[in-house]
């Protein structure tokens, strides 16, 4: 008889309580950026060309840091929308890891998970625990994963691998940056408050467009296009992305901007990245009567494509 010895209780109870420190900090410590930057705006004068500066370095670390995440995180990494040059993937990668999501191959695992089992028993944020529980607080039950899995340990992700193992470097060397030029503020307000707006955004994507908005498409889980976050990358036209998760473009309908497919398109012409996964005849297929496809597209190749979405090369994650 193999016997089955129990984790020490003290273990687990230090484990438990180290886990709730850190996604704590990770949740509640860029909101306490927002509250300690507007303090200091309100009892420290700035001059009208600091103020300049900085609403100019804020807002091009947001959308450096959104479309890292949109772009590198989750239509590079984590469903295959493209292929990427070494810098091009670097530069992704990097700027998505300063928005502290988490390493790169752990982030993509988990929303592997949530593609794979969306709405369901198995998803790591799903709303149908509650609203809290889909935009940050799943963040407490949902285990870390710490081992690498296919197809993430193939040698094409070598990079890859290597950003996700100094996720942590990455996360050091913005707040540095961000002190060392701008003092207290920088490392208040530039690094602290400008994640907390990035990730409670990302946030909104898990929550909000899994219960408000409108559907493109009939897919088996509750996600939606909501509209009026529409000044992010694409990323909200999240019911249009559960039906094609691995379609690099998400605002597929007329009157759906999507600035990161923009992006895709300008660096696929400048030959930075390719195998682009443009929208097909087969994206539409199954979209709700009045819906307007946005783009004009061929007849594919049926016989070479999945009747089922694909999540990224490999199939999805278990």
């Amino acid at each position: 008889m193999i016997e089955v010895r129990p984790e020490p209780f003290l273990k687990n109870l230090i484990s438990s309580a180290f886990r709730h420190v850190v996604v704590s900090a990770i949740i509640f410590g860029p909101l306490a950026g927002i509250v300690l930057g507007c303090w200091y705006f309100a009892h420290e004068p700035v001059g009208w060309r600091l103020a300049v500066v900085l609403s100019l370095v804020f807002t091009g670390r947001f959308y450096a840091k959104i479309f890292g995440v949109s772009l590198g995180y989750h239509r590079y990494l984590t469903h295959a929308g493209f292929t990427a040059n070494p810098v091009v993937e670097f530069m992704m990668l990097l700027a998505a890891s300063t928005a502290m999501q988490g390493p790169c191959m752990n982030w993509a695992m988990v929303h592997r998970q949530h593609h794979a089992h969306a709405d369901k028993p198995g998803d790591p944020h799903s709303p149908l625990e509650g609203f809290w529980h889909a935009h940050c607080f799943w963040l407490y039950s949902w285990p870390f994963i710490r081992k690498i899995k296919p197809p993430f340990d193939r040698p094409e992700y070598k990079l890859a691998r290597f950003m996700n193992n100094t996720f942590v470097l990455w996360v050091a060397l913005d707040a540095f940056s961000m002190y060392a030029i701008f003092g207290w503020v920088g490392l208040v307000w530039l690094w602290l408050g400008c994640n907390a707006m990035v990730n409670q955004l990302t946030y909104a994507v898990n929550s909000v467009c899994h219960m408000y908005g409108k559907r493109n498409f009939d897919t088996p889980d509750q996600s939606r296009n909501f509209k009026w976050l529409f000044f992010l990358s694409g990323e909200i036209w999240h019911n249009n992305h559960h039906r094609n998760p691995t379609c690099a473009a998400h605002g597929l309908m007329k009157g759906e901007p999507d600035v990161a497919y923009g992006l895709i398109k300008l660096m696929n012409r400048w030959h930075w990245i390719s195998d682009v996964q443009h929208p097909t005849e087969r994206t539409y297929r199954g979209m709700v009567s009045g819906a307007r496809p946005a783009y004009a597209v061929a007849t594919p190749d049926l016989a070479a494509l999945s009747l089922e979405p694909a999540l990224a090369p490999g199939g999805p994650s278990t």
